[in-house]
């Protein structure tokens, strides 16, 4: 029982009991020997019947067959299923032998119901050992309403009448263009609001084409969809055949909902204050799909879109207060926005490229006037100065042609960095096709292994957060030791990804589609790959969750985790992780040493 007791007052919660607490605690608890395999708990099955503190050995948490955390020395597990009464949300089997402690209920209850129990239980709660819900169903387990589809020459008239009958607030329109869609909300807008007669052909207020999402798609993809190309349905495609119609009204789930409403709020805006308010609700829009367990590959997709509606609309404020240009021009996003991977912590990276002969103040004043309503919106200026109304970020076609050349034939860090940066450029507004002209840019890139070398060296000098032994290297930011997951790791992969794109000629934006298209051409191989887009998973999600609970805190969100606050599972994964980039990073070192000193 002294055993009991003193292992028990080493670990959370029961280190902040009372030694009397402890030791009445011990004297009722029961020790079990598992062997590697055994089913301690099962999802689903009976609830809990002891709250389980591993004494020795390791237990794998898992969620349909997927190891979520591994639970070590000290680690507590089963007070949830236990205190609730409800089924085990997870799998928990011993990873190796291992002994653990059974906590008897009655005293268990008693101890959480202390002071430091309850603190335990506010902080750890339902995500206890980094458990989240994940939260992505398939687009084909919602339920669809019944599939309409209309033949053009349809009136409008009839095809009100039809959705009535069917009960269903969008139809299917198959037409010479193709199959499109028609709303109820498009009968309202297009027809009763403006007094036109019903007669006229359904196929003249319908939308075409009609957007399409598999039905075997996280629903969360639908999302991205829907928020990126500003529409409210989708067809749900099975083997090439639409088989339902998916609205916006369909992701019932609130944290969704409000993405929409979001959206929506921000295309009514009128003015740039109400922009600015908008922007500022996307912290608070974004955490609760954080919180059910959205990634965040699809969280930086949710966040690009918003950012680009905020865009948008201040690009069409700007042009009605500055005036109108009939110069063809392409509003370009850079950096994380242009990759699509933004988090909650982020600034304004943006560019622009008007037709040659164009008024270049016009678009100085144009980039002033967003640059000014996003950091209203919470967005701030870029401290490197990469903004549209800035020199360096606004000019014709061939200025931008030479300005990229140049960049490319410059030996400094910084020319190289910013070409890097112009190569995740994506157009967010604008009618101006830049699509050869950075395509141009990217082969010229991909023949020059003097510039492939300077954004290897990039990579080389950066510092990765883990020692020569393999420990995590924190520093002191002032009040505690901490890592920055931004610039120590997912900045080095994405610096990693891109190289890897160029060098096999990928036009993906995105850096898990940079790391799948490099290994398809033979850049890396297949297991490289991998380990770098699983480090960088890992690291983003880490990082988000982390600026949630800043956020919901009211704390300015940032980059710095304190590895003390993670589990130890958490931080082997984060060992791992950085591991894999150190590796990769010695890699580009021995491939760039023999021409170091070329450029």
């Amino acid at each position: 029982m002294l055993e009991v007791a003193r292992f028990l007052a080493q670990h959370p919660p029961f280190a902040g009991l009372t030694a009397g607490v402890v030791e009445h605690l011990a004297g009722s608890t029961q020790v079990e020997f598992f062997q590697p395999g055994d089913m301690i708990l099962e999802a689903g099955g009976e609830a809990a019947a002891f709250v389980y503190v591993v004494r020795r050995g390791s237990v794998d948490v898992s969620d349909a067959g997927r190891v979520v955390d591994r639970l070590e020395e000290g680690d507590v597990f089963g007070f949830v299923s236990l205190f609730s009464g409800e089924p085990p949300s997870h799998d928990v089997t011993a990873h190796e032998e291992t002994i653990c402690y059974l906590l008897d209920p009655v005293g268990a209850q008693e101890a959480f119901a202390a002071p430091a129990g309850l603190s335990f239980l506010s902080t750890v709660g339902e995500s206890h050992a980094g458990q989240r819900a994940v939260g992505l169903d398939v687009v084909g387990d919602l339920p669809l309403a019944e599939l309409l589809e209309l033949e053009a020459g349809s009136s409008a008239g009839d095809a009100a009448r039809a959705m009535t009958a069917a009960g269903v607030t969008a139809a299917v329109v198959v037409g010479p263009e193709g199959r499109g869609i028609v709303t109820d909300r498009d009968i309202r807008a297009r027809i009763v609001a403006s007094g036109v007669d019903a007669s006229v052909a359904v196929e003249s207020i319908a939308s075409f084409p009609l957007v399409g999402v598999g039905h075997d798609e996280p629903v969360d993809v639908a999302l991205e969809q829907m928020l990126s190309m500003g529409v409210h349905h989708l067809g749900v495609e099975r083997g090439g055949a639409i088989v339902g119609i998916l609205s916006d009204l369909d992701l019932l789930r609130r944290e969704r909902r409000d993405a929409f409403l979001l959206r929506s709020e921000i295309d009514r805006a009128s003015s740039v204050a109400d922009v600015g308010r908008a922007g500022l609700r996307i912290p608070q829009v974004v955490a609760p799909l954080v919180r059910t367990g959205v990634d965040a590959r699809h969280i930086g997709v949710v966040v690009a879109a918003l950012t680009d509606a905020l865009v948008a609309k201040l690009l069409v404020l700007a042009q009605a207060d500055l005036g109108q240009t009939e110069a063809p021009f392409a509003w370009l996003a850079l950096g994380s926005c242009g990759r699509r991977e933004q988090a909650l912590s982020t600034d304004q990276d943006h560019a622009v490229v008007f037709t040659d002969g164009a008024d270049e103040q016009h678009f100085v004043r144009l980039g002033q006037f967003v640059a000014d309503g996003l950091a209203l919106a919470g967005i701030p200026r870029c401290s490197s100065r990469v903004m549209a109304a800035e020199e360096g970020w606004h000019g014709s076609e061939t200025w931008w042609r030479i300005r990229l050349a140049d960049w490319m034939k410059v030996a400094e860090p910084k020319a190289t960095f910013l070409t890097g940066v112009a190569f995740d450029a994506r157009r967010v507004v604008g009618s101006l096709d830049v699509t050869d002209l950075f395509a141009v840019a990217a082969w010229d890139a991909r023949r020059s292994p003097r510039f492939l070398r300077r954004l290897a060296r990039l990579v080389v000098d950066m510092e990765i957060p883990v020692g020569f032994l393999g420990g995590l290297v924190t520093h002191d930011d002032g009040e505690r030791d901490v890592l920055d997951v931004k610039h120590g790791g997912i900045h080095p992969i994405t610096e990693m990804a891109r190289l890897f794109a160029l060098e096999a000629g990928s036009r993906s934006l995105t850096t898990p589609g940079r790391l799948s298209d490099a290994a398809g051409s033979g850049i890396i191989d297949d297991d490289r790959a991998a380990s770098l887009t699983e480090a960088y998973e890992l690291l983003s999600d880490m990082r988000l969750v982390h600026q949630v609970d800043q956020v919901t805190s009211g704390i300015a969100p940032d980059n710095l985790i304190d590895p003390k606050g993670l589990s130890q599972f958490q931080r082997r994964s984060l060992r791992d992780a950085f591991r894999v980039i150190r590796q990769v990073q010695r890699e580009f070192a021995e491939r760039t040493r023999p021409r170091v000193g070329g450029h």
